[in-house]
């Protein structure tokens, strides 16, 4: 009878285990791939609701001031978040040209009053750029004719919405 030699042994068993440990990692390596896709759909998703549910939305606010007899213009944040990087131009009928505003953040239900004296009530239209708490931008072009504000918000998927409200 021949004997075997032991390091023919330690051979086949250092095979055997070096298979399984690569099988083992392969096993490791699909999951942890699983898991990265299934952490980055769970980002995507909490960025979207994010989204929605921290979304700004800039008004055009004007009225009379009898006081001081001319008419007040301000930007209003009726949305349910804040507005970042806010820049507003206000273009007046007339020779007068545009006028652009950095205005910066506007929190939710709060209001930027434009310093624009007895030219309030020449205003032809209102631009207002911003972005949500997600980074989203958002655009709000106001067009005021005949005592009307006629709205179009331009979200960032590029849908339009339009409306009209009496002043």
């Amino acid at each position: 009878m021949s004997r075997i030699d032991p390091t023919l042994i330690l051979g086949i068993v250092s095979l055997v285990i070096n298979a399984v440990t690569l099988y083992f990692l392969i096993l490791y390596a699909r999951d942890t791939r699983r898991l990265a896709n299934d952490t980055q759909t769970l980002a995507k998703s909490s960025l979207q609701q994010l989204t929605f549910s921290e979304r700004p939305f800039i008004a055009w606010i004007s009225q009379y001031d009898d006081d001081d007899d001319l008419v007040i213009g301000y930007a209003h944040n009726q949305g349910s978040g804040p507005a970042l990087d806010l820049e507003g131009t206000l273009r007046f009928n007339g020779q007068q040209g545009p006028s652009d505003y950095s205005i910066g953040c506007l929190p939710a239900g709060e209001k930027f009053h434009f310093k624009i004296g007895g030219h309030s009530s020449n205003v032809a239209s209102v631009r207002f750029k911003y972005k949500s708490i997600s980074g989203h931008p958002w655009r709000t072009e106001v067009t005021l004719a005949g005592g009307m504000s006629i709205y179009t918000t331009v979200f960032d998927d590029g849908a339009q919405s339009e409306h009209s409200v009496g002043e």
